[in-house]
């Protein structure tokens, strides 16, 4: 609720309280309460996804019957037509959460070729109203699309959101590409739409041709027709008369990102009404943002020795796991299985879409096939969702995207910096990427707009800065220095590192040049 308070608190006015208005379910030790759509597990909240909790109240609503996949899938996905695969995907989910599996049910049970039944004994108790205020005003308006996946491993971030929205008026989400950037701000919406009273406008800024479209990009999505010549102006008169507070999810600024950070400064300063999460790999550096890094999911480190259980704690082996069963229903982690899965997710670095792009492949190879060919991930991987973004549709896609986004300055120093397969220094860098005209003021300017634009990601260590390529960037940039014909040049100056006699090397950025691809490779 705190960015309802967060809005209300804006406008000087106070909101009644959410009444609920539903039973409450208890069985074993589980308390369900639907309209608030919360699973307590004694007095532990249980965290549950949107489809989980709906599917979960079709089925204790009608305890000991049989729900069927289609009753379930119109609660789950109401006008949507989606994938049996899913349904399964959320039951698993449930059962997870419920602490039993297909195996050993407790609460839910298969009913071969028709659905599912609740099996455990069902207790309804007395209805819950929350403080004695009701709101008759009309529902929140908003065009949001439906989540078709589960989205793992990103509760904590989904509330840290949450949070900054109720504290600033524009908060940007920033992030290497893949990492999920557009599928968290729309959790994030759905969120808002499902616990407060503000309407939301989700705009995609992808397949805009001209930054100059911006402001009609955002009219189109809101419904607002404008005939004048500044938009922008319109829009603020427009959410000025609105009866509720507005919040615009704006996606994927990066390529537009000088018209869209003037775009949303001028309607924030223009209205009270209105706040904006926005999406874009490089922050939009406008008064009043705050800016969320999205990280890539956790992996196990290469030295853990985990059982399958164990390895499912990690959110980027569980969503390997997850997307792999959609895809292949003979696929199970397993304990035999779960140093190549660990090992297949720290090569793609905990990126979603890569390791979606992974598990699909799984219907033509096993996991080991698939690690062995990882000479080359940007093959390995294939092909993406046929209905995705350009950008998604593989992970080469997605790197050229954010490369030709770049400045060309910024081009010669990314796929100089290929050459390290670990952390570096700023002296390390300014060492071997430094040729001609490229002089060291250049390449440290260029180096931090890499890390503005999450193509490099940096941190403290002791005393000084340490940077890193993620490891599909960094075979990314090896290409490029290959394409360049810079790869012999940029190597031989990686290797002079060593016997320099100086600091400008470290252990790791020594060791690192060992473990360079073969030239032929490229």
């Amino acid at each position: 609720m705190a960015i309802q308070e967060a809005f209300a608190r804006h406008e000087g006015v106070h909101r009644p309280a959410r009444v609920v208005c539903d039973a409450v379910y208890e069985f074993g030790r589980f308390r369900f309460m639907p309209a608030q759509r919360l699973l307590l597990d004694g007095d532990t909240r249980v965290r549950l996804g949107s489809r989980a909790i709906e599917l979960l109240a079709a089925l204790v609503e009608c305890p000991g019957k049989v729900v069927t996949r289609k009753e379930l899938m119109d609660r789950g996905w109401p006008g949507s037509v989606v994938e049996e695969s899913n349904l399964k995907v959320q039951i698993a989910a449930l059962r997870k959460a419920l602490g039993e599996t297909h195996l050993d049910p407790r609460f839910l049970a298969t009913v071969a070729g028709q659905g599912y039944r609740f099996i455990a004994p069902v207790k309804s108790a007395t209805p819950v109203v929350d403080n004695a205020l009701t709101h008759d005003g009309p529902r929140v308006m908003h065009n949001v699309p439906a989540g078709l996946m589960r989205l793992i491993g990103r509760s904590a971030d989904i509330d840290s959101i949450l949070e900054r929205l109720s504290c600033a008026r524009i908060v940007t989400v920033t992030g290497t590409g893949g990492v999920g950037k557009t599928s968290i701000a729309l959790a994030v919406a759905r969120s808002i739409v499902e616990q407060s009273r503000c309407d939301v406008w989700f705009v995609d800024l992808s397949t805009l041709c001209a930054a100059r479209l911006v402001p009609c990009a955002v009219a189109k999505a809101v419904g607002v027709s404008v005939r004048c010549g500044d938009i922008a102006t319109a829009l603020a008169a427009h959410f000025g008369v609105q009866s509720r507070p507005q919040l615009l999810v704006i996606d994927n600024c990066e390529h537009v990102v000088e018209a869209a950070a003037a775009f949303i400064e001028r309607i924030v300063c223009a209205t009270s009404h209105v706040r904006v999460l926005a999406t874009s790999r490089e922050p939009l550096q406008v008064t009043g943002e705050t800016v969320f890094r999205l990280e890539p999911l956790a992996s196990p480190v290469e030295s853990a020795q985990l059982s399958a259980r164990e390895a499912l704690r990690y959110p980027a082996i569980q969503l390997f796991a997850e997307r792999a069963a959609a895809r292949c229903s003979e696929f199970e982690l397993h304990d035999g299985n779960v140093p190549v899965v660990a090992e297949i997710c720290r090569r793609l670095d905990g990126i979603p879409l890569a390791i979606g792009l992974a598990a699909a492949r799984l219907d033509a190879f096993c996991v080991s096939e698939l690690l062995a060919q990882f000479d080359d991930r940007f093959i390995a991987l294939g092909r993406g969702q046929r209905t995705g973004p350009l950008r998604h549709r593989n992970l080469l896609a997605t790197l050229d995207w954010s490369h030709q986004l770049l400045r060309q300055v910024e081009r010669v120093v990314l796929r100089r910096l290929g050459v390290f397969a670990d952390a570096f220094c700023l002296d390390s860098a300014i060492a071997v990427a430094t040729e001609g005209e490229l002089r060291s003021t250049r390449i440290t300017d260029a180096l931090s707009s890499l890390v503005a634009k999450s193509m490099v990601s940096a941190e403290m260590a002791g005393d000084g800065m340490r940077y890193r390529l993620l490891a599909t960037t960094r075979d990314y940039a090896r290409r490029k220095l290959a394409e360049a014909g810079e790869l012999d040049r940029v190597a031989g100056r990686y290797a002079s590192l060593r016997t320099a006699g100086t600091a400008l090397a470290t252990t790791a950025d020594i060791a690192g040049f060992r473990c360079l691809f073969p030239i032929g490779q490229y």
